[in-house]
Protein backbone atom coordinates (compact mmCIF):
# COMPACT_ATOMS: atom_id res chain seq x y z
CA UNK A 1 0.00 0.00 0.00
CA UNK A 2 1.09 3.21 -0.79
CA UNK A 3 2.26 5.70 2.06
CA UNK A 4 0.95 9.15 2.17
CA UNK A 5 4.63 10.62 1.62
CA UNK A 6 4.56 8.39 -1.24
CA UNK A 7 1.13 9.77 -2.99
CA UNK A 8 2.03 13.30 -2.13
CA UNK A 9 5.77 13.06 -4.25
CA UNK A 10 4.62 11.31 -6.90
CA UNK A 11 2.37 12.82 -10.18
CA UNK A 12 -0.52 14.89 -9.02
CA UNK A 13 -4.10 13.81 -8.50
CA UNK A 14 -5.84 14.63 -12.17
CA UNK A 15 -8.44 16.81 -10.91
CA UNK A 16 -9.52 20.38 -11.91
CA UNK A 17 -12.24 22.36 -9.19
CA UNK A 18 -14.33 24.18 -10.86
CA UNK A 19 -14.18 27.71 -11.30
CA UNK A 20 -17.57 28.51 -12.62
CA UNK A 21 -20.75 29.44 -10.30
CA UNK A 22 -21.87 26.50 -8.19
CA UNK A 23 -24.31 24.78 -10.36
CA UNK A 24 -27.94 24.21 -9.75
CA UNK A 25 -28.19 20.95 -10.26
CA UNK A 26 -27.97 18.83 -7.64
CA UNK A 27 -25.65 15.85 -8.38
CA UNK A 28 -23.71 18.64 -9.86
CA UNK A 29 -23.33 20.31 -6.90
CA UNK A 30 -22.57 17.19 -4.63
CA UNK A 31 -19.44 16.35 -7.07
CA UNK A 32 -18.00 19.61 -7.06
CA UNK A 33 -18.10 19.68 -2.98
CA UNK A 34 -16.75 16.41 -3.35
CA UNK A 35 -14.20 17.54 -5.68
CA UNK A 36 -13.34 21.06 -3.40
CA UNK A 37 -13.34 18.99 0.22
CA UNK A 38 -10.32 16.61 -1.97
CA UNK A 39 -8.62 19.53 -2.39
CA UNK A 40 -9.09 21.00 1.01
CA UNK A 41 -7.51 17.43 2.10
CA UNK A 42 -4.56 17.23 -0.12
CA UNK A 43 -3.27 20.63 0.60
CA UNK A 44 -4.16 19.94 4.44
CA UNK A 45 -2.22 16.60 4.39
CA UNK A 46 0.93 18.07 2.32
CA UNK A 47 0.91 21.11 5.31
CA UNK A 48 0.99 18.38 7.70
CA UNK A 49 3.47 16.61 6.00
CA UNK A 50 6.13 19.58 5.43
CA UNK A 51 5.30 20.19 8.82
CA UNK A 52 6.45 16.75 10.26
CA UNK A 53 9.45 17.32 7.90
CA UNK A 54 10.55 20.17 9.42
CA UNK A 55 10.17 19.08 12.75
CA UNK A 56 12.55 15.67 12.07
CA UNK A 57 15.11 18.02 10.35
CA UNK A 58 15.39 20.22 13.41
CA UNK A 59 15.07 16.99 15.46
CA UNK A 60 17.91 15.30 13.45
CA UNK A 61 19.96 18.66 13.63
CA UNK A 62 19.57 18.80 17.60
CA UNK A 63 20.84 15.03 17.78
CA UNK A 64 23.96 16.48 16.25
CA UNK A 65 24.40 19.43 18.64
CA UNK A 66 24.90 17.29 21.62
CA UNK A 67 26.41 20.46 23.47
CA UNK A 68 26.28 21.34 27.03
CA UNK A 69 27.38 24.40 28.60
CA UNK A 70 28.73 24.01 32.42
CA UNK A 71 28.82 27.81 33.46
CA UNK A 72 28.48 27.14 37.19
CA UNK A 73 30.43 25.98 40.01
CA UNK A 74 31.55 22.53 40.34
CA UNK A 75 28.92 20.83 43.46
CA UNK A 76 26.94 18.64 44.05
CA UNK A 77 23.62 20.26 41.86
CA UNK A 78 25.28 20.94 38.96
CA UNK A 79 26.75 17.54 38.59
CA UNK A 80 24.05 16.26 38.81
CA UNK A 81 22.03 17.98 36.53
CA UNK A 82 25.04 17.40 34.09
CA UNK A 83 25.46 13.77 34.74
CA UNK A 84 21.31 13.49 34.22
CA UNK A 85 21.44 15.56 30.96
CA UNK A 86 24.07 13.37 29.65
CA UNK A 87 23.20 10.09 30.85
CA UNK A 88 19.47 11.03 28.67
CA UNK A 89 21.48 11.95 25.45
CA UNK A 90 23.70 8.82 26.26
CA UNK A 91 20.63 6.86 26.20
CA UNK A 92 19.02 8.36 23.09
CA UNK A 93 21.85 8.19 21.32
CA UNK A 94 24.56 5.72 22.02
CA UNK A 95 28.12 7.00 20.71
CA UNK A 96 27.10 10.27 19.39
CA UNK A 97 29.83 13.09 19.93
CA UNK A 98 29.51 14.88 22.97
CA UNK A 99 30.54 18.29 23.67
CA UNK A 100 31.40 20.16 27.23
CA UNK A 101 31.62 23.83 27.82
CA UNK A 102 33.26 25.06 30.55
CA UNK A 103 32.93 28.43 32.43
CA UNK A 104 33.78 27.24 36.02
CA UNK A 105 35.49 28.84 38.75
CA UNK A 106 35.90 25.27 40.07
CA UNK A 107 34.54 23.98 43.49
CA UNK A 108 34.18 20.86 45.44
CA UNK A 109 36.59 18.15 44.81
CA UNK A 110 34.66 14.92 45.65
CA UNK A 111 31.81 16.16 42.91
CA UNK A 112 34.41 17.30 40.85
CA UNK A 113 35.67 13.62 40.37
CA UNK A 114 32.44 11.66 39.95
CA UNK A 115 32.15 13.93 37.39
CA UNK A 116 34.95 13.44 35.94
CA UNK A 117 34.64 9.77 36.45
CA UNK A 118 31.38 9.63 34.39
CA UNK A 119 32.69 11.43 31.74
CA UNK A 120 35.49 8.96 31.35
CA UNK A 121 32.86 6.18 31.41
CA UNK A 122 31.28 8.22 28.32
CA UNK A 123 34.24 7.63 26.60
CA UNK A 124 34.76 4.03 27.25
CA UNK A 125 31.00 3.24 26.15
CA UNK A 126 32.05 4.76 22.57
CA UNK A 127 31.51 8.48 22.79
CA UNK A 128 33.73 11.58 21.84
CA UNK A 129 33.88 13.81 24.26
CA UNK A 130 35.43 17.29 23.56
CA UNK A 131 35.54 19.19 26.35
CA UNK A 132 35.80 23.09 25.80
CA UNK A 133 36.98 25.89 28.09
CA UNK A 134 35.60 29.42 27.37
CA UNK A 135 36.01 32.24 30.50
CA UNK A 136 37.62 30.39 33.14
CA UNK A 137 38.23 26.57 33.72
CA UNK A 138 39.80 26.83 37.46
CA UNK A 139 40.76 24.61 40.12
CA UNK A 140 38.52 21.45 39.43
CA UNK A 141 36.96 23.31 36.20
CA UNK A 142 40.74 22.83 34.97
CA UNK A 143 40.68 19.29 35.63
CA UNK A 144 37.43 18.60 34.32
CA UNK A 145 39.13 19.81 31.15
CA UNK A 146 41.39 16.93 31.20
CA UNK A 147 38.39 14.27 30.63
CA UNK A 148 37.78 15.12 27.32
CA UNK A 149 39.26 12.98 24.06
CA UNK A 150 39.93 16.54 22.64
CA UNK A 151 40.27 19.58 24.74
CA UNK A 152 40.17 23.26 23.57
CA UNK A 153 40.54 26.06 25.38
CA UNK A 154 39.12 29.42 24.07
CA UNK A 155 41.59 32.00 22.55
CA UNK A 156 40.70 34.78 25.56
CA UNK A 157 40.04 31.92 28.07
CA UNK A 158 42.37 30.92 31.09
CA UNK A 159 42.97 27.54 33.03
CA UNK A 160 43.97 27.70 37.11
CA UNK A 161 45.82 25.26 38.79
CA UNK A 162 46.20 25.34 42.63
CA UNK A 163 46.42 23.24 45.34
CA UNK A 164 43.82 21.57 47.38
CA UNK A 165 42.13 23.44 49.80
CA UNK A 166 41.18 22.24 53.18
CA UNK A 167 39.00 24.26 55.77
CA UNK A 168 38.49 21.70 58.20
CA UNK A 169 39.10 23.08 61.80
CA UNK A 170 38.14 20.86 65.42
CA UNK A 171 40.35 18.51 66.91
CA UNK A 172 44.46 17.90 66.31
CA UNK A 173 43.21 13.74 65.02
CA UNK A 174 40.32 15.39 63.20
CA UNK A 175 42.27 17.67 61.71
CA UNK A 176 45.28 15.36 60.89
CA UNK A 177 42.50 12.95 59.05
CA UNK A 178 41.74 15.98 57.13
CA UNK A 179 44.90 16.78 55.48
CA UNK A 180 45.89 13.22 55.09
CA UNK A 181 42.34 12.96 52.95
CA UNK A 182 43.35 16.15 51.27
CA UNK A 183 46.99 14.49 50.01
CA UNK A 184 45.27 11.35 48.66
CA UNK A 185 42.68 13.37 46.80
CA UNK A 186 45.84 16.05 45.66
CA UNK A 187 47.81 12.94 44.71
CA UNK A 188 44.72 11.72 42.27
CA UNK A 189 44.38 15.45 41.00
CA UNK A 190 48.38 15.93 39.91
CA UNK A 191 48.34 12.40 38.12
CA UNK A 192 45.24 13.87 35.85
CA UNK A 193 46.17 16.91 35.50
CA UNK A 194 49.77 15.45 34.25
CA UNK A 195 48.68 12.18 32.02
CA UNK A 196 49.17 14.22 29.16
CA UNK A 197 51.19 17.36 30.35
CA UNK A 198 54.61 18.09 29.30
CA UNK A 199 55.65 18.87 32.98
CA UNK A 200 55.34 15.95 35.25
CA UNK A 201 53.54 15.31 38.69
CA UNK A 202 56.93 17.13 40.40
CA UNK A 203 56.77 20.48 38.14
CA UNK A 204 53.33 20.85 38.25
CA UNK A 205 53.38 20.72 41.88
CA UNK A 206 56.04 22.86 42.07
CA UNK A 207 54.16 25.54 39.81
CA UNK A 208 51.19 25.56 41.90
CA UNK A 209 52.19 25.50 45.34
CA UNK A 210 50.99 28.29 48.05
CA UNK A 211 49.34 29.96 44.64
CA UNK A 212 47.18 30.20 41.99
CA UNK A 213 48.43 29.03 38.83
CA UNK A 214 46.94 31.04 35.86
CA UNK A 215 47.83 29.83 32.50
CA UNK A 216 46.74 31.87 29.06
CA UNK A 217 45.31 29.56 26.06
CA UNK A 218 48.78 29.36 24.51
CA UNK A 219 50.29 28.35 27.86
CA UNK A 220 47.47 25.97 27.92
CA UNK A 221 48.32 24.13 24.93
CA UNK A 222 52.39 24.10 25.27
CA UNK A 223 52.18 22.70 28.52
CA UNK A 224 50.20 19.77 27.58
CA UNK A 225 46.62 20.69 29.30
CA UNK A 226 44.77 21.43 26.24
CA UNK A 227 44.80 20.31 22.59
CA UNK A 228 44.36 23.29 20.64
CA UNK A 229 42.83 26.54 21.22
CA UNK A 230 40.20 28.34 19.30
Amino acid sequence: MDTLDSLLTSQPLDFVVPTQPLPEDLNAQRQWAEIRKLQVDTERAIAELDSFRRREADAAAEEGRRTYTFYSRVEEESVRACMATLTSWSTRSPGAPLTIVFNSPGGAVHDGLALFDFLRHLRTSGHHLTTLALGRAASMGAVLLQAGDRRVVGANAFVMLHEVSNGTSGKVSELEESIELSRRLQKRLLAILAERSTLTVAQIQRKWTRRDWWLDADDAVSMGFADEAL
